[in-house]
């Protein structure tokens, strides 16, 4: 069983990854973001005191990047061994990218219909005490929540990126030979909207990429929707079309549009 590197944007279907890779028999070694280190809570305060510097260093996060030491990633890399896994949520440097590779790790970049990505961040944020961002979205009107997301906003230090730029952030992850791309929608299976199908190729994809038993696939496929995980909310395809302010979804629709043609999602 190869390394692997499993990479999203939040709420983008890592945790489904993750499921599947458990399911196949991996152990999980740890996450890095930028709540590593913006969190309130005490671990996240230790590593802001060790990690974070202004120079010379890596860019963790995707919606509110900050910049770490190079030492605590390269350290938290190396600790991966065969049959584990981490994930993150990272973009912006090729440099971090040629890390992962050079530690043995197989990248794995999952993607979701931004749209589902907003609908699904949202609510999470106002729902975690413990993210960097609650205060300032649980201050905002529901409808004002998903225009920061889209606009992005900084608030008393607190930065959220454009939605579009945190899209582009991935074009290394998106554009490197070496990087499996994942949708989400195509892993969630029948029961999310999907279909058994597609879930079936990714599964052998993956399989043949981290050197995975191919036998196990009917097993993981069986048990891979649903909770299991404790960020599961609906996992549904589609369900964002109820949820999101239907102004904001308009905007969405040919604001990102370079974004949706690219990824390949219908407008």
């Amino acid at each position: 069983m190869n390394k692997a590197f499993v990479n999203s944007l939040p709420k983008s279907g890592t945790n489904l990854l993750a499921k599947c890779l458990l399911l196949f028999g991996y152990k999980e070694r740890g996450h890095i973001s930028a709540g590593t280190i913006l969190d309130t809570t005490p671990r996240a305060l230790l590593n802001r005191l060790i990690w974070k510097t202004n120079v010379g260093g890596y860019l963790l996060g995707v919606n509110s990047p900050v910049m770490v030491r190079k030492f605590p990633i390269h350290f938290k890399l190396r600790q991966v061994k065969s049959g584990q896994f981490i994930s993150a949520h990272v973009g912006y440097q090729q440099e971090l990218l040629d890390a992962v590779i050079t530690n043995g790790l197989v990248p794995i970049q999952v993607i979701r219909d931004p749209r589902a990505v907003l609908a699904s961040f949202v609510p999470y944020v106002v729902r975690d005490k413990n993210h960097f961002l609650n205060g300032l979205f649980s201050s905002l009107p529901p409808e004002e929540r998903y225009k920061a997301v889209l606009d992005g906003v900084t608030e008393n230090n607190l930065i959220q990126k454009p939605l579009q730029e945190c899209c582009e952030a991935l074009d290394p992850w998106m554009n490197t030979s070496d990087v499996i791309v994942v949708k989400f929608e195509d892993i969630v299976g029948k029961q999310g909207g999907g279909t058994d199908e597609k879930q079936l190729l990714v599964l052998e994809k993956l399989a043949d990429a981290l050197k995975l038993p191919h036998e196990k696939i009917p097993q993981v496929a069986e048990n891979l929707y649903g909770p299991g995980r404790h960020t599961f909310r609906k996992g549904r395809i589609n369900s964002w079309k109820n949820e999101i302010p239907s102004s904001v979804l308009k905007r969405i629709s040919t604001e990102m549009s370079g974004i949706l043609d690219k990824w390949g999602y219908e407008k």
